[in-house]
This record gives C-alpha cells, sequence and structure tokens, in this order.
C-alpha cells in the first residue's frame, strides 16, 4: 500500500487472493500506516472501491459495479508521551571515572496509541 498523503490523490493496492464461496461472506481487513507526509490535526477517511474480481473456475474478470464502502475516520496527531519517576529506584552509588554503570531509571507511557522512542537525552545536574 501506499502512504496517505494530505492530497485527494487516490492511491491503489492489488490483494493476491480473496476466496468468495456463493452465498457467504468473507471479512476482508485492509491494513495500511500513515507516514509523516500526513499533516497533524487532518482527518483522513479511506474510502475502498472494488471494480473487478476474477473468476477463479475460467479465470475470466467479472466488472463490479458500485461496489464501495467507507472506513474510519483517521485523525493524525504527534504522539504524546508521560514521563514519571519508578516506585522503586536503586539507591545512590559512586561510580569510578571510565566505568560504566546504569544512570538512570524511568517510566515511560504512551497517551493513546502504540509509539517508538527513537532517541532519548540525558542532561547531567
Amino acid at each position: 500500500m501506499s502512504a496517505i498523503t494530505t492530497g485527494a490523490l487516490p492511491f491503489t493496492s492489488i490483494a493476491d487472493r480473496v476466496r468468495v464461496e456463493p452465498g457467504h461472506d468473507v471479512v476482508v481487513r485492509v491494513v495500511g500506516n500513515v507516514r509523516s507526509t500526513a499533516a497533524a490535526g487532518v482527518n483522513y477517511r479511506m474510502k475502498l472501491t472494488l471494480k473487478e474480481a476474477r473468476n477463479i473456475s475460467n479465470g475470466s474478470l467479472v466488472g463490479l459495479s458500485s461496489r464501495s464502502i467507507e472506513g474510519d475516520t483517521v485523525t493524525v496527531n504527534n504522539g504524546t508521551y508521560t514521563v514519571t519517576k519508578p516506585t522503586s529506584i536503586p539507591n545512590n552509588k559512586t561510580v569510578l571515572e571510565g566505568s560504566s554503570t546504569d544512570a538512570l531509571y524511568f517510566n515511560l507511557r504512551a497517551a493513546a496509541e502504540n509509539q517508538v522512542v527513537k532517541s532519548v537525552s540525558v542532561t547531567s545536574s
């Protein structure tokens, strides 16, 4: 799939196979992601349109008309986190120059969705 952008440009994706048996429903899940090119604070709504299907018995294409469904509305926002001091941490300790030790403990909680923290800056006081 392509990334969502701020324009009205459609993108297309073709699935390998979704087998539909006569008289039975099939649940199809469309998964995508919102890349950094999406604008924060903007609502995006996906519309899925099926244009053709292939008959697996004889391989012929069947045109579909008026087979569209609108998906959920997604609002893009920047991730937010809460940083707190843990309830229990090791006592202060003396570290000799050139030696390595655990220097900092903290709890980090994302506000809403799963997020990935790519960097943390620590300032000595």
